[in-house]
């Protein structure tokens, strides 16, 4: 079965919205008992993301872990490559790229930042995945 294919467009334009956006469906995900993975550009990113997911709203706790890290058992994961033995995942994506091995996630986020040169970028991915016949939805978020 083919991955869900979800284009989130931002219209916050602060640099931080797509990181607090993902620690949102990453809340989401571990409440419905689901395992993720944070796909960033980099392992920065991913850093100043696994800081943020302890930060971003006051009483939240959500188990997570950097890829990386030998804890295989954190519901969340978070790192610039995405591994196919994370299957059976949701898959946040905030790094430019097309996750590898997509089609053994069950869902993908892509989260579009209120930026054009990360407009072009989910455009290109848009495209890629509209090719490969997935299903996509594309919603405006506040």
């Amino acid at each position: 079965m083919s991955p869900q294919v979800d284009f989130y467009l931002l219209q916050n334009t602060s640099d931080d919205a797509p990181a607090i956006f993902a620690c949102r469906l990453a809340e989401k995900i571990f409440l419905k008992g689901l395992n993720g993975f944070i796909q960033t550009n980099t392992q920065e990113e991913a850093l100043y993301c696994d800081d943020l997911l302890w930060t971003f709203k006051i009483g939240s706790f959500i188990p997570h872990g950097l890829s990386q890290d030998s804890e295989e058992s954190a519901p969340i994961k978070i790192g610039p490559e995405y591994h196919e033995h994370y299957a059976k995942t949701v898959l946040i994506n905030l790094s430019q790229n097309v996750p590898k091995s997509f089609l053994q996630l069950t869902r993908i986020a892509e989260i579009v930042a209120n930026q054009d040169s990360n407009k072009q970028s989910a455009r290109e991915r848009y495209r890629f995945y509209r090719e490969q016949g997935l299903n996509i939805l594309t919603h405006q978020t506040s």
